[in-house]
């Protein structure tokens, strides 16, 4: 593309091709444009004369000529979208450069929609990929000043806009949590784009695994009673009774220590059972959470060994870091977890036990001291002469236990061929055998 301005006429040639655009002095044109507009116009066209051989002379050394080319091309015959992303996405790369400061880049609200969606989609790290390393270490390289980025010191793949702008915008739904089921404001959202009711639309359940969020309590699935038992329903009320109980036993608490006595031993006799009471369902409650972490923590384990046995070498740098960083932190959090739910239910159980006069039956904590523990009996070894009045004290597998059971007729793994609950023949010989 050549443009030629001749400065005694009121023509410009664009390819050898005459066109009226302005006037020198200052006359209308064939377009009947203001005066600013065509002022405006004359600058950008002896801007364009000016640097257009340079800009062909670098677009050849780049073997991008015949691009700029056709770009132009479909600008003259005005077929080229101005809406597609990627045109957008190249101006914002061709501000960021032309401005003194980066600190200063501007985003269109339909660009920032472009890299919020992607955000939401892919978290963090798309942004940080699309973006490059923009000026990262030029302060600290002594490049730049805080506040004050220079451009061409950039190391820049797309202008992307920082979390807190992409935060700041608003979105087209609302921002409040939605849990598993319908979703009433996406049907509203289409209710207000079709008030005419023409479009179709169809029900559909999704099938994926529901996230649960990182508050962790938007995974369970409500399918009105109809998914595999435990129902959401009945655990949403057990739930409701465990904290219940909980506030209950709060409140008791409460109430003993405002009576200020020294010892939770000297409350009130009609206190007690009470307070022991919910003290037993608190412990039941809380051990049954902690067989669910138990499994979660057997699932999250199984699912670590996977995927460190995939990897060769050092994990970190293998491209499971993420997924096993992750599944590594939550084996870490759950354990913590089992072990305070554990340290609360020896509490518990230890008061429990001083509310009915039994401490010195309970012991509290990891060590047990089996001479001081009054309800402990030991399985007695017997020798072979000895005269064994109680079996149910003899110690397994040792040698008084086995003549006692070669004098039995019958013994725990025959009593089913005994019985008769398997075929005739092994319970004729079992009774044969034992006779």
């Amino acid at each position: 593309m050549i443009i030629s301005i001749d400065s005694n006429t009121e023509k410009y040639k664009i390819n050898g091709t005459e066109a009226s655009i302005l006037t020198i002095d200052g006359g209308v044109g064939t377009d009947a444009k203001s005066d600013d507009g065509r002022i405006f116009e004359k600058d950008v066209l002896e801007r364009l004369s000016s640097i257009l051989p340079k800009v062909i002379s670098n677009l050849r050394d780049v073997g991008e000529l015949n691009s700029f080319v056709q770009f132009n091309e479909l600008l003259a015959s005005g077929s080229f979208p101005f809406e597609n992303i990627a045109y957008r996405l190249f101006c914002d790369v061709v501000q960021w450069y032309t401005l003194s400061n980066t600190s200063s880049m501007r985003y269109s609200e339909l660009v920032k929609r472009f890299w919020r969606t992607g955000y939401k989609l892919f978290k963090g790290k798309f942004l940080r990929f699309m973006s490059g390393l923009k000026n990262t270490g030029n302060i600290n390289e002594g490049m730049s000043e805080r506040g004050k980025y220079e451009p061409m010191n950039s190391e820049l793949n797309f202008a992307v806009p920082s979390w807190s702008v992409l935060d700041k915008m608003i979105t087209p739904v609302s921002t409040e949590t939605f849990r598993p089921g319908l979703i009433d404001t996406m049907i509203n959202i289409s209710h207000e784009n079709d008030p005419d009711k023409i479009a179709t639309f169809k029900l559909c359940v999704d099938g994926k695994k529901i996230n649960s969020s990182t508050i962790g309590n938007l995974g369970d699935v409500n399918l009105w009673g109809h998914e595999d038992p435990p129902t959401l329903s009945s655990k949403m009320k057990q739930l409701d009774e465990d904290k219940n109980n909980i506030e209950q036993l709060r409140n008791l608490l409460q109430d003993i220590q405002s009576e200020r006595i020294e010892s939770i031993l000297d409350c009130a006799q009609h206190i007690k059972p009470v307070f022991i009471e919910h003290c037993i369902n608190t412990i039941q409650a809380i051990g049954h959470k902690i067989r669910d972490l138990r499994k979660a923590k057997v699932g999250k384990h199984m699912a670590y060994d996977k995927f460190l046995k995939t990897t060769e070498g050092d994990w970190r740098k293998s491209r499971y870091a993420f997924v096993i960083s992750s599944l590594k932190t939550s084996l870490f959090e759950i354990s913590s977890c089992i072990e305070d739910a554990l340290s609360c239910i020896d509490k518990l159980g230890c008061i429990t036990a001083e509310m009915r006069g039994l401490r010195n039956l309970y012991c509290e904590g990891k060590v047990l001291d089996l001479n001081r523990q009054d309800n402990f009996y030991c399985l007695q070894i017997q020798n072979d002469k000895s005269d064994v009045s109680d079996s149910s004290i003899v110690k397994q597998r040792s040698d008084a236990w086995h003549k006692i059971r070669n004098t039995a007729h019958v013994t725990g793994s025959t009593c089913n061929k005994a019985l008769g609950l398997e075929t005739f023949k092994k319970a004729t010989n079992a009774l044969q055998t034992g006779l």
